[in-house]
């Protein structure tokens, strides 16, 4: 391999050899005839960007594209002008998709002070990048929850650092979320700084940690008892690029298991003014006092659990857990909170973050307290965020990320078993005509019309999945022959001869279909969905609904 133009000078030759073993991408530039060439690559340079040899020698228009050849040489022209380095991030395609380099230009001087060679450092930084967006699309996703939580929630990147808070955060510690990007002040005491990194080290790892106890401190100084919950976040390729945290602030709650013991008639006026459930729980394990907002949030009278179980009311699959719970805090472990669903008085099911603490006297447990939070919206609103990932938000059915993980799923499934696996590929028929004609509101509801009658054509073990646009796809698992491939193309076609009616039109709506089997057609998962597309498209010139099955010749 040629790195080197003939002409280089010694003295910049022996400079640039230094670069041959460093994984950064470094090019020596040449001013020549008002443009630039490149009289040196090094060998990363030549294995990432796959150039060719004879680009050696080459100006830089003949290499690069002419947008990217003009900013270049804009940037190269301020090196000669300033004979100072220039920093600065580009994105360059190669071969294997687009790379961002975060590039450094440095001039080399003569003695003379002339500038006619400049050395070009980039380094790729694509996967800081790519993680850097992928930080931001899930904190726009968490936004709507962040918004409405009572509890302070903020975001931290892998390095413990807090990117973004809630309102909540900001009126809970009184500093802005400016106040903390800015690194203006720290919520966490100096004497729990090294406990805090650990923790942070232990998420980024993967744990998830649940009911940490522990102090931080407000603006002015205020010390705060804080219970907090640490989820690690991921992107799209399971890495872990951050955590959400959720503080629950119970100075107040802490304050009122002290002056219990002190006085039973504050701690009768402080539960009977929460806003939470409070109870109170003797050693046999029978009610002997519930707070009045139990009949706010339940619907439910003190009197429906006064000398009855604690665990009256709550779901039996959550009974076992939250009787494990008391029953260790009693024997004297640590408190644990427990999320359980009790039933409200209407019948409905009432999540709630129970959180218990031991009542002691002399040191022995003689009862249980227990602080009971609704979270019944902070669940819905996490079920919709998870829900988000894997379905589609137009017409509710899986989208394209959960159908190549079923299409997976299905393929090594049918090489444990033998059988057969088909992607059914379809594209709604004259779809633009109905948005050009009705407008995009029909056109949605269409979609909307063709997944249910999608799903209802098919098994339930079969996958329906919205790909993008009017186009949708079905996986078919443990086939044993193409012959029921055919039946249920022919069900989802039959399935939409009969018109829609959306706002007093009668919508006629059709698809083609394209079919491709695995193994028989191809045992790569990449190539059966592309032998599907093929078919479709040939299914798409019969000017009538119709299905195509792959044929490779």
């Amino acid at each position: 391999m040629k790195y080197f133009s003939e002409t280089v000078a010694l003295d910049v030759l022996t400079s640039t050899a230094l670069f041959d073993l460093i994984q950064d991408l470094v090019f020596l530039m040449e001013e020549e005839h008002e443009t630039f060439r490149y009289i040196y690559a090094n060998p990363a340079a030549f294995n990432i960007l796959q150039l060719q040899e004879n680009i050696v020698g080459s100006p830089i228009e003949n290499v690069m594209s002419p947008e990217q050849a003009e900013i270049l040489i804009e940037h190269y022209r301020e090196v000669q002008s300033t004979k100072k380095s220039v920093e600065f991030i580009q994105r360059i395609e190669t071969e294997n998709g687009e790379i961002v380099g975060e590039t450094v230009l440095n001039p080399i001087v003569t003695e003379e002070g002339q500038c006619k060679y400049i050395l070009a450092i980039v380094r790729d930084v694509t996967e800081r990048e790519r993680a850097k967006r992928a930080l931001i699309e899930t904190k726009e996703k968490l936004e709507v929850f962040w918004e409405n939580a009572t509890d302070p929630v903020f975001f931290i990147n892998t390095e413990g650092e807090i990117l973004k808070v809630n309102s909540a955060f900001e009126e809970t510690f009184e500093y802005s979320e400016k106040e903390v990007l800015s690194r203006k002040g720290s919520i966490v005491p100096q004497n729990m700084k090294a406990a805090a990194s650990t923790l942070v080290k232990k998420i980024m790892e993967g744990e998830t940690v649940n009911s940490h106890e522990t102090i931080r401190l407000t603006k002015s100084g205020n010390p705060l008892n804080i219970i907090s919950s640490y989820t690690p976040v991921r992107n799209a390729n399971r890495d872990i690029i951050g955590a959400t945290i959720f503080y629950k602030n119970v100075t107040e709650l802490k304050k009122a298991e002290k002056d219990l013991q002190k006085s039973q008639e504050k701690y009768k006026l402080i539960t009977e003014s929460a806003f939470d459930i409070i109870t109170l729980i003797d050693p046999a394990g029978l009610i002997e006092y519930v707070s009045p907002s139990n009949e706010k949030i339940l619907g439910y009278p003190d009197s429906a659990y006064i000398g009855n179980p604690f665990t009256t009311n709550v779901h039996p699959e959550d009974a076992f857990g939250l009787i494990e719970t008391v029953t260790s805090l009693m024997e004297g472990d640590k408190p644990a909170t427990i999320e359980v669903r009790f039933q409200h008085q209407d019948g409905q099911w009432i999540w709630m973050e129970v959180s218990p603490t031991p009542v002691l006297t002399d040191g022995n447990v003689t009862q249980v307290l227990t602080i009971a939070r609704d979270i019944t919206e902070r669940k819905r609103l996490q079920d919709k965020i998870a829900k988000m990932a894997f379905f589609d938000h137009l017409s509710g059915i899986p989208n394209r990320r959960t159908f190549d993980n079923r299409l997976q799923a299905a393929i090594q499934q049918a090489d444990r078993s033998g059988k057969k696996v088909a992607v059914l590929l379809m594209d709604g028929r004259k779809f633009k005509q109905i948005n050009d004609r009705f407008g995009h509101d029909t056109g949605d509801a269409v979609i909307k019309e063709m997944a249910i009658r999608l799903q209802a054509a098919v098994r339930p073990v079969d996958t329906a999945a919205r790909l993008g646009g009017d186009e949708m796809g079905v996986v078919l698992p443990e086939l044993d022959s193409l012959d029921l491939a055919e039946e249920t193309a022919k069900r989802i076609l039959a399935s939409y001869e009969e018109p829609f009616t959306f706002n007093g039109y009668d919508i006629k709506m059709g698809a083609g279909i394209g079919i491709s089997l695995y193994p028989d057609h191809t045992a790569n998962e990449k190539q059966l969905i592309k032998f599907a597309d093929l078919a479709l498209y040939e299914a798409k010139k019969v000017d009538r609904d119709e299905y195509i099955i792959y044929n490779r010749t």
